[in-house]
């Protein structure tokens, strides 16, 4: 039990001590723009589709910076707890899935939602 919370808190300070460069990244997500719609923010799309969506950041298993998003959504009529996750590039971000109640959805499913997440 012990080690388990020695753990805990030093991931939670290793994360503490990066965390800027961390919230840079969500933030420099949330201001790009899908190449589907132009005229709004990924930030703003979000806001509007998910319901209190939380942004996090943090380094995916090969050590490349990812963008997180949680929050619930209504998708045809039923509501899903829904996770979408992006990888910052220096000039835009790859959106590199999204997953529905834990069941992640396939690349065309992907680019169906990112479309409605548009309107």
């Amino acid at each position: 039990m012990r080690v388990k919370i020695v753990l805990a808190t030093l991931a939670f300070l290793l994360f503490a001590s990066t965390g800027m460069a961390y919230d840079r990244a969500c933030t420099y997500i949330r201001g790009c723009n899908f190449k589907k719609c132009k005229y709004k923010t990924v930030g703003e799309s979000i806001d509007e589709a998910f319901e209190r969506p939380a942004w996090e950041s943090g380094k995916a298993d090969d050590g490349s910076l990812i963008v997180n998003v949680t929050g619930i959504v209504t998708w045809q009529g039923k509501r899903y707890n829904v996770l979408m996750q992006f990888a910052p590039r220096p000039n835009g971000f790859d959106t590199n899935g999204v997953a529905f109640n834990g069941k992640e959805m396939g690349k065309e499913f992907l680019s169906t939602f990112v479309t409605e997440l548009c309107k």
